[in-house]
């Protein structure tokens, strides 16, 4: 999250406690971790990989050299007394700074990357970053919560706001109108904007005015799930599985001081990041195995559609399951889920099924 510039310039000032030095250095990230805090192997190239999407899709630079962004990783404890952040958050960013409780926190690089556009009202602030950080670690698409946007239009940076309202919200204006005529709204707009300055952003750039814009929203886009509107930009870009689009088995040892192994998060989780083309639309038989049954809570794999609120859904199968799925044709972000804290191995496969007619 971010906050009003004066505050959060006050609360550097009186921060005491040292920041800890820069411990990875990566090309478009620094990472300066608390001391006993350790990334798993592939998460600095995975915030690389992330941060240069998300400046690709905003049509900016991504930092290098001297700009890189500093990614402060801290110990949870003492974390609003060394930081900007008020304690009760997972983190926040200022400009090329960010400060978390994990990582990594996409959430926040989206923020460092959007303050090429200025900071507008916080709806759209949060809205923006919900709406592009990904998929961190979850396994399934979380319950669908109310979208009563009008509640948190004249949010203020203090009041709470609904981060799955605004990021829906976000995600709808930019899948109806386009990204960059949502940026150039956004740029317009001012950290404290109103309902009337909004309203009027709104009417210029989408030639809709506020109420209407937030009454076709909650009539044809509220429903859609944030794991499923979301671009998923590396998750979907992850490198591809290869297949013949009949079968697929792999089998491998899962844990997080691989260098595709991106973790903790919030401290117990490794992802390994894979996409997979789905030929055409078919059944699919998905198996998840493990030799170690008693980490198997902790193993999964997740299959996540990269097209945006279309009629496919997600899949989740955890080890020693299997289970039976139509998946449509197209790409979809497949990954491994493990546990941070322990070794383990990992096996899974996908079978096309014959439909009825084919031999």
């Amino acid at each position: 999250m971010t906050r009003r510039l004066a505050l959060l310039l006050a609360a550097v000032g009186l921060a005491c406690d040292p920041l800890p030095p820069v411990r990875h250095e990566g090309v478009h990230v620094r990472v300066a971790p608390d001391p006993g805090l350790e990334l798993c192997g592939g998460t600095l190239a995975h915030m690389d990989d992330f941060v240069a999407r998300v400046s690709a899709e905003f049509g900016v630079d991504p930092p290098t050299g001297d700009d890189r962004f500093t990614y402060y990783w801290l110990d949870p404890d003492d974390f609003g007394r060394r930081t900007p952040c008020p304690d009760a958050v997972a983190g926040c960013a200022l400009y090329d700074a960010v400060y978390s409780k994990a990582a990594p926190l996409d959430h926040e690089l989206v923020h460092s990357v959007s303050f090429a556009y200025g900071v507008g009202p916080q709806l759209f602030v949060e809205g923006l970053a919900r709406a592009y950080e990904g998929l961190e670690a979850w396994r399934s698409p979380q319950p669908e919560r109310p979208r009563d946007v009008w509640k948190f239009v004249g949010a203020n940076w203090i009041a709470p706001l609904d981060y799955d309202v605004a990021g829906a919200f976000t995600s709808y204006l930019i899948a109806r109108f386009g990204l960059d005529e949502f940026l150039a709204m956004y740029a317009g707009l001012g950290l404290v904007a109103r309902e009337g300055a909004i309203d009027r952003a709104f009417s210029r750039h989408f030639a809709v005015d506020l109420a209407r814009a937030i009454d076709d929203f909650t009539a044809d886009g509220g429903d859609c799930l944030h794991e499923h509107a979301d671009p998923k930009l590396s998750e979907c870009g992850a490198p591809e599985v290869a297949w013949d689009g009949e079968y697929v088995a792999e089998y491998r040892r899962l844990a997080c001081d691989q260098e595709d192994a991106v973790g903790p998060y919030y401290g117990g989780d490794v992802v390994v990041m894979r996409s997979l083309v789905v030929p055409v639309e078919a059944t699919y038989d998905i198996a998840v195995i493990t030799d170690e049954p008693a980490l198997a809570p902790a193993l999964a794999i997740s299959l996540f559609p990269c097209s945006q609120c279309g009629t496919d859904l997600a899949v989740t199968v955890g080890a020693g399951e299997r289970v039976t799925a139509r998946l449509g044709a197209g790409r979809y972000a497949l990954r491994l889920h493990g546990s941070a804290r322990r070794d383990a191995r990992i096996g899974w496969a996908l079978t096309r099924r014959p439909d009825v007619g084919e031999r």
